[in-house]
């Protein structure tokens, strides 16, 4: 079982801990990776977690936050993009194998 993530304590660091994650996920889903990109995604669900629990109000942060924060978001609009087309390109061999009859 792999070990859970080290989450930083503070908001900064847990949302540059889901930064660096998105790096990473990135980088192997480009790599063609896609059981590592599976497995890797169970370690970042509780960085995004710890995140999504966090208090990132527009006029709290510095502008340097509000960078940090508009990066993340488009390192995880690009995951998603990224994810979007590995999932259109193997639709049409799930619905294959969906409609395929057993022997």
């Amino acid at each position: 079982m792999a070990q859970p993530p080290d989450i930083g304590l503070s908001e900064q660091m847990q949302l540059a801990d889901l930064a660096n994650g998105l790096r990473h996920l990135l980088t192997i889903a480009r790599q063609g990776e896609w059981d590592q990109v599976t497995d890797y995604c169970d370690q970042l669900l509780p960085i995004l977690a710890a995140v999504e629990k966090a208090d990132f109000s527009p006029g709290r942060g510095s502008l340097a936050s509000r960078n940090d924060i508009q990066e993340t978001i488009a390192l995880m609009q690009s995951a998603i993009e990224k994810c979007s087309e590995r999932k259109a390109q193997i639709a049409p061999l799930i619905n294959a194998l969906a409609h395929a009859k057993p022997d």
